[in-house]
């Protein structure tokens, strides 16, 4: 489970173990995504596409950046 959340409708990709979950504008300021999948999940990385920042799971994650959270 990730948490997102931010100033304006945040703008992200988020990958799960490589592999491409979501890209696109979520719907809300803040947003709770949930996945279900058979395979643990050992790396979740969240690209911010937005022009202000975004919180991923209580991390900052600037505009245009990349981070493991």
């Amino acid at each position: 489970m990730i948490r997102i959340s931010a100033e304006n409708k945040p703008s992200c990709r988020i990958f799960l173990n490589g592999e491409l979950l979501i890209d696109q504008t979520l719907p809300h300021k803040k947003c709770l995504l949930t996945w279900s999948i058979n395979e643990p999940v050992q790396q979740i990385l969240v690209t911010n596409t937005s022009q202000y920042k975004i919180m991923a799971n209580g991390i900052k994650v600037r505009p245009g950046k990349t981070m493991s959270v």
